[in-house]
């Protein structure tokens, strides 16, 4: 056998290889996104951040007060229920949604980066770094609920005038 014929059958053979060598990295890639999504407790800080967001989406609600034939009590009450609802229709949602994300992070990172961070999560000062995501979820909440509450009365005011003044224009142009 000469050079260009040995030559030739290695890049068949690896040209052939190529295709199975990638499938297998891709399921690697998409165990690793599972695992990556497992370790980080996407499902459990999702749920959090929607039972923590719940609750501020029915005081938005209080403060409009929706005509009603409600006392505030009853309406109180309903509202809470509304939210407990809303939280429990979103759990299996939010799961779904997750199930979704490992395709994602196995498209996007590459396979050294997923085993990197794998890697992380799976070491001391990344369990710990996982075990404060609940917590920072929390003062987190707290800090954007302070900050929206200070901050959107003069953005809703000083946004009014300019809404108004283009809903105007787009009228005047009909």
């Amino acid at each position: 056998m000469n050079v260009r014929t040995a030559l030739f059958a290695v890049i068949a053979v690896a040209g052939l290889c190529a295709p199975a060598m990638a499938a297998d990295d891709e399921a690697a890639k998409l165990k690793l996104a599972e695992e990556l999504i497992e370790l980080s407790q996407a499902k459990q800080m999702s749920k959090q951040i929607v039972a923590q967001m719940a609750p501020m989406q029915m005081q938005v609600i209080r403060a409009t007060r929706p005509d009603t034939t409600l006392t505030d009590e009853e309406l109180e009450t309903v509202l809470d229920k509304t939210s407990e609802i809303m939280i429990e229709e979103m759990a299996p949602a939010i799961d779904a949604l997750i199930d979704k994300m490992a395709p994602v992070y196995a498209e996007v990172y590459t396979l050294e980066e997923l085993q990197g961070v794998v890697a992380f999560y799976n070491s001391p000062v990344g369990a710990s770094f996982l075990s404060k995501q609940s917590n920072l979820v929390d003062a987190s909440m707290a800090v954007s609920a302070q900050w929206a509450q200070e901050t959107m009365p003069g953005v809703m005011a000083r946004a009014q005038p300019r809404i108004k003044e283009m809903v105007e224009k787009y009228k005047a142009q009909q």
